[in-house]
């Protein structure tokens, strides 16, 4: 399995694409992450990214600490995690049988739109249903969706 780390780099766009290769990026500044993989990882530690685009099979999306305007992430049974210091603008994400964490700061109240046939959603901030334009966008088949307070 390949291994692609990349620390404190400003881009316009990055792209990886990998059948079973991860990508750890650190303190990456950059307008758009695109990551294709079957079974590798994307782990985004401390960035500043005004979109991130994730596609996996299997392997997990990790966003940590980052502060993002939008997370689209689509994937069959790897987690997708979102711990972020502010809240993000928009978060998408698509999963099989994942489950989708999202750790960001209290708000009044989050708009969340969740569809599922057997997952549960779980969530330790005031949420309302996110009818039209959602901050909070979760589509699974089995997978759950957990939100909590970041500082928690």
């Amino acid at each position: 399995m390949a291994k692609w780390t990349m620390g404190e780099v400003i881009a316009s766009q990055i792209n990886y694409s990998s059948i079973s290769g991860n990508a750890i990026l650190t303190n990456v500044t950059a307008d758009t992450i695109n990551h294709n993989a079957s079974s590798g990882e994307l782990s985004v530690i401390d960035g500043k990214i005004q979109s991130v685009l994730a596609s996996t099979i299997s392997g997990p999306i990790n966003i940590t600490g980052s502060l993002i305007s939008l997370l689209d992430a689509d994937t069959t049974s790897g987690t997708v995690t979102l711990e972020s210091r502010v809240l993000t603008e928009r978060i998408n994400a698509n999963t099989i049988s994942a489950d989708v964490i999202i750790k960001v700061p209290k708000a009044d109240t989050i708009a969340v739109e969740y569809d599922t046939i057997s997952g549960n959603l779980d969530s330790n901030v005031p949420i309302t249903s996110g009818q039209g334009n959602p901050a909070i966008s979760v589509s699974t088949t089995s997978g759950n969706l957990r939100i909590s307070d970041y500082n928690e």
